[in-house]
């Protein structure tokens, strides 16, 4: 792992963790965290899962999709996109304002930027729901990001979310298919029926 990697990851896991041995142990993180870690500093490219997930973020999942299905409850697929979180999500809460940390403090800030916009689809005979994504990072258009996003790093002139979103871009596999698949499925009880 490079230099960089390390100390990324260490602004990541948050303060008081000393140490890149300290991120060894994931499981206290949020899924945003967690799941960026294992794909650039364990190079997983596996599915993303509901084991990916904890019962609680797995059911923040569901609320989210929930929401969504009152607008349209006949529907049997839907579309998540950045503006269905802002009824969860405090403007003050959001990771343009609190940074890397913020799934820590919202936990639908958390799934928002673990898996952004999917798509779900609800099987009509069990009301399972499946989440069909690629896990990937949009490239952002403000101009400044696009002249960092060269690979022209600067840390101590850039905040660790746009380090972060920089490096993830940069790093993600190129060519169709790009990024990790993500394939979640939840029980219709997360839903409610």
């Amino acid at each position: 792992m490079d230099d960089f990697l390390k100390s990324l990851t260490n602004m990541l896991v948050g303060a008081g963790i000393k140490g890149y041995g300290a991120i060894a142990d994931r499981s206290q993180m949020p899924a945003n965290k967690r799941i960026y870690l294992e794909t650039f500093a364990d190079n997983q490219t596996a599915p993303i899962t509901e084991r990916s997930f904890n019962p609680d973020e797995l059911q923040r999942i569901g609320e989210i999709i929930k929401a969504k299905q009152l607008a349209n409850p006949n529907s049997q697929d839907g579309y998540i996109q950045y503006k269905d979180y802002a009824k969860f999500i405090p403007k003050n809460e959001v990771s343009t304002e609190l940074g890397v940390n913020a799934g820590a403090k919202n936990p639908y800030e958390n799934i928002r930027t673990t898996l952004g916009q999917f798509n779900y689809s609800i099987d009509p005979k069990t009301g399972n729901v499946s989440v069909k994504d690629t896990y990937d990072f949009n490239p952002m258009k403000n101009k400044a990001y696009q002249a960092e996003s060269r690979g022209d790093y600067v840390l101590n002139m850039l905040d660790p979310l746009t380090i972060a979103r920089a490096y993830g871009e940069a790093k993600m596999p190129s060519g169709s298919g790009k990024g990790r698949p993500v394939s979640i499925q939840l029980p219709a009880g997360l839903l409610g029926r």
